[in-house]
């Protein structure tokens, strides 16, 4: 099913290489297995120093749907998830990172007051 969603909402051929993939939110709401897919789909669209950026909630719960994020300007990021349904949180640590997205390795990681890890994955070697 993922296989298909990613040729649906990533339609990118192999062709397509980008600098930067931002994909907030967008882990908290994968198995362990689509977060395989996708990792290896976002490594095959990543440039060789291509970073991928993520996001992953510490808390227990999180709303039933990822946070809808627009890039207003160059200093503007607007977020909402008015959802007041909430969900349990897989809790994907770094290590789960690393055997999950293995074409990617951690570069850098911050802990924001709001309970989301920021992570910046950088495209392996490998």
């Amino acid at each position: 099913m993922l296989d298909r969603t990613l040729a649906e909402y990533l339609p990118y051929r192999d062709r397509k290489r980008f600098d930067l993939i931002l994909a907030w939110d967008l882990l908290n709401y994968l198995s362990r297995e689509e977060m395989q897919v996708l990792g290896r789909h976002l490594s095959r669209l990543c440039k060789p120093s291509g970073l991928l950026f993520v996001m992953i909630s510490t808390r227990k719960q999180i709303p039933d749907r990822p946070t809808v994020f627009r890039i207003v300007d160059r200093e503007t990021l607007e977020y909402d998830n008015p959802s007041k349904i909430r969900r349990p949180c897989p809790l994907y640590r770094e290590p789960d990172l690393g055997r999950l997205m293995s074409d990617f390795e951690v570069e850098t990681s911050f802990l924001l007051r709001n309970g989301m890890q920021e992570y910046v994955l950088a495209l392996g070697s490998s």
